[in-house]
């Protein structure tokens, strides 16, 4: 049945209602009853007017869908309609951001807070007091959810974090992984499903999928101990309607560690297959049809195998063309897929042709460099326009200085034009694993966010040059 953006009851089911949650209008609904409150704390605290401000708020906000998803769950599950609620995340790399996401709120309370207490400066110093007023009140509510957020994702008693991963090496990885990123921040992931796991069957091709599952499963045990483990056996199809995902319900088991399996003779990490052609084959794809590519790009839903679809690719143009192979998910797993070490250096990989380079996007790294070059020229820019106050940090010091979910599509954007233009790459493709669907959409509409905030600011540059100058951040946006 369709599920819309509005809680929806579902059909055959008592006490269950779905909604597919539309980010966009999520924003659009949190922020119209604050626009005119941030609207005045900007203008109070800078030279911008209203008009400036206003243009600013309408802009997109990289990382703003995983916040105001939060804020949707917290908004449903606190309405009094319903006792809890069950979310289907994103894949791995838009969960982790996801779940770090309230780190993003209370930041811009704290940025909104030093241009507000430009105003209460100069109320203080006409009238000798200042009482806190609707402005201030929205940057306090701001601070207490992000701190609320923050807290009810590590509170076990209300919030409990199933991960759902696959019988194979390298999903396990990717769980690990994941897994490990989410506790160092504090996140307790109480539950490890294990879905698809083959029946017992007869035929070659089912008992050797035991057996490589067998090899994958032995550790599990071990590297996720502490946790509830859960499987699910692989069901053949889809399941679809109410009898088959109650049915899929019963089937669920606590995991047993499978039986041991014999040896293998010789245990081989990756062995890179022969992509030589050998003679046209009916059906088969011509890569020549890619002769005039500059960017290639794979992308689905995780799990499909992006991975092995863009690194098998790879090694087949690498025969004839000097290729880039750039993974922008944050769940990387390339080095798996070669077997090799890969990092956020390009560098080749033992048995690849040499015309093949790899490299994982490091966004904590690349966002460390654009702060470098950034902090600076925005501080010497902004507090020209700040209206003077006490002495203290710029606001947007403080609030660059926080990566907000995004980033590592932003910088994935930036190398991958480098790597095109900059003829001292040397390379004549790029071939991009990105992140899984919801990832890659907003990869491909960063290029246009970038725009449009850079055509934003350069407005606001020009409107003040008298008070700011050329600066360095003129250049840098241009």
């Amino acid at each position: 049945m369709t599920v819309g953006s509005t809680p929806t009851p579902i059909r055959g089911a008592r006490h269950l209602s779905a909604v597919s949650l539309d980010a966009a209008a999520a924003f659009a609904r949190w922020l119209a009853p604050r626009r005119e409150r941030l609207s005045a704390v900007g203008v109070r605290g800078s030279y911008l007017d209203e008009d400036d401000v206003g243009h600013l708020l309408r802009l997109t906000l990289p990382g703003i869908d995983e916040l105001v998803g939060l804020l949707e769950v917290v908004r449903l599950g606190r309405g009094g309609r319903f006792n809890e609620v069950i979310v289907d995340t994103a894949p791995t790399g838009h969960t982790l951001r996801l779940l770090t996401a309230p780190a993003l709120l209370t930041q811009i309370a704290g940025m909104l807070d030093l241009l507000q207490s430009r105003h209460r400066a100069v109320v203080t110093a006409l009238r000798g007091t200042y009482a806190p007023d609707a402005a201030d009140r929205l940057i306090q509510e701001l601070d207490r959810d992000g701190r609320m957020l923050a807290e009810l994702l590590r509170d076990a008693a209300s919030t409990t974090l199933a991960w759902v991963t696959l019988p194979e090496p390298m999903a396990l990885e990717e769980t690990a992984d994941a897994i490990a990123t989410l506790e160092r921040d504090g996140i307790r992931v109480a539950r490890l499903i294990v879905n698809r796991v083959a029946r017992r069957g007869a035929g070659a091709w089912c008992h050797a999928r035991r057996r490589f599952e067998a090899r994958a499963l032995a550790s599990v045990a071990r590297r996720f101990e502490g946790r509830e483990i859960l499987t699910l056996p692989d069901l053949g199809e889809e399941p679809r309607g109410m009898a088959s995902l109650r049915r899929a319900a019963t089937m669920m088991t606590t995991f047993q560690p499978p039986a041991a399996v014999p040896a293998i003779d010789r245990r081989v990490r990756t062995v890179l297959p022969d992509l030589r052609p050998r003679g046209r084959r009916d059906g088969a794809f011509s890569w020549d049809s890619l002769a005039g590519a500059q960017w290639l790009l794979f992308g689905g839903k995780g799990g499909v195998g992006k991975t092995t679809c863009a690194a098998a690719a790879s090694l087949r143009l690498a025969q004839t063309r000097r290729v880039l192979l750039l993974s922008t998910d944050p769940a990387h797993s390339l080095g798996d897929v070669f077997g090799a070490h890969v990092d956020d250096r390009a560098r080749a990989v033992p048995g690849a042709p040499p015309t093949l380079h790899v490299r994982e996007i490091d966004a904590a790294r690349g966002f460390a460099s654009f702060r470098e070059q950034y902090e600076e020229a925005v501080d010497e820019t902004f507090s020209r326009i700040m209206r003077p106050a006490e002495a203290g940090a710029s606001p947007f010091r403080d609030l660059i200085d926080l990566a907000p979910p995004g980033i590592d599509e932003v910088i994935a954007v930036a190398e991958v034009a480098s790597a095109l233009s900059d003829a001292r790459f040397g390379y004549d493709i790029v071939v991009t694993d990105t992140a899984p669907t919801g990832h890659a959409l907003r990869l491909l509409q960063t290029p246009a966010i970038l725009r449009e905030w850079t055509h934003a600011l350069m407005t606001i540059l020009r409107k003040y040059r008298a008070l700011v100058g050329a600066g360095t951040l003129a250049s840098l946006l241009i």
